[in-house]
């Protein structure tokens, strides 16, 4: 197992150098940039403004500049003071080595177009609230979609069947953009139960996350009833209840650990684009996640924002699929890793 962790974090290094430079590339091909505006700038202050954030530097020193800010480590004395090109998002303390000592890691850069913050303080601000609505959407899904997939698999082709599956149907029709006004109206505005948009308390969570999980859980159910039904053919299944043992002993200890493989092999993926934010929800109910700051930077050429985000989501994307693969040797014991 530790080895297989070791090679699967050395593969995660690999795959975030091939992330970085191909998105390095893409966003210094699209034309515009990040000082580009309807009224213009002056090309003094362009080249101004260019020199000072290296944009003016060849493309391949410009990303060995910015690989390194993120790589290399840095030991400060206490004379240290955080500036925008200068923020680490990792401050360890140092005592032994002087008072205001500390060991400073990962400097994402400036954003350049909100120029009083760092991608450290967007991240440090607005992912902690997206990796709170993605855990809340993801046990929405999980807890809706797994029980309709088991009473469609265990009562098929019976009414039970039908209306779970027409659960998961109207979940994958109507798209969020409709649920979440739908929603909004119904709870917030006629019944008054629910606050209709901002964040800060756990009734702010409900809507939003209700409204991202109950699509996703039209996925899980769908899974979940394909699987199971797989697995209630298989030989050792028979043998199981051949040898008396009750139905519930058979569903749970022997059918729905094998059948649950492609529901954990989906949440993986689902749970890295849950938690770093997605731009329609957090748009509708007002919600300071990641998401929103995403699409905005995507638009506004904002380099460093890009970069930081999809970095961010690929090291969540490996790292969700690393503990699938751990999860398979515990649902499937012939799973083994060498």
């Amino acid at each position: 197992m530790f080895r297989f962790i070791v090679r699967r974090m050395l593969w995660m290094f690999l795959v975030l150098f091939v992330v970085s430079a191909i998105t390095f590339v893409l966003l210094r091909a699209v034309p515009g940039g990040p000082f580009n505006s309807e009224r213009g700038v002056p090309a003094p202050v362009q080249r101004s403004l260019e020199a000072k954030f290296n944009l003016d530097k060849p493309l391949i020193e410009q990303y060995l500049k910015y690989v390194g800010d993120i790589l290399i480590p840095r030991l400060t004395g206490p004379d240290f003071k955080r500036s925008l090109t200068e923020d680490y998002l990792i401050n360890v303390p140092v005592p032994i080595l002087g008072e205001g000592a500390a060991f400073r890691w990962m400097n994402f850069g400036p954003s350049l177009r909100v120029r009083s913050r760092t991608v450290n303080q967007l991240f440090l601000e607005n992912l902690p609230v997206s990796i709170q609505l993605g855990s809340a959407a993801l046990a929405v899904a999980l807890a809706i979609g797994v029980p309709l997939g088991i009473i469609a698999a265990l009562r098929r082709n019976t009414a039970a069947d039908y209306a779970s599956m027409g659960v998961a149907i109207i979940g994958v029709s109507i798209p969020i953009i409709i649920m979440a006004p739908f929603l909004q109206y119904l709870f917030g505005v006629q019944w008054r139960l629910l606050p209709v948009s901002g964040w800060g308390t756990i009734q702010h969570l409900i809507m939003p996350a209700f409204a991202l999980g109950f699509a996703q859980s039209a996925l899980m159910a769908r899974l979940t009833r394909a699987s199971l039904l797989q697995v209630l053919g298989e030989d050792y299944i028979r043998t199981a209840r051949a040898k008396g043992l009750s139905e519930r002993t058979v569903i749970l200890l022997h059918a729905l650990k094998n059948a649950l493989i492609p529901v954990v092999t989906v949440i993986g993926p689902l749970f890295a684009a849950l938690v770093t934010g997605t731009f329609v929800t957090e748009t509708i109910f007002a919600v300071p996640g990641m998401g929103r700051y995403f699409v905005t930077s995507v638009t506004n050429r904002d380099f460093t924002v890009v970069m930081g985000t999809i970095l961010l989501y690929a090291v969540f994307l490996v790292l969700a699929n690393m503990l699938v693969d751990i999860l398979y040797a515990w649902l499937d014991p012939r799973i083994r890793f060498a």
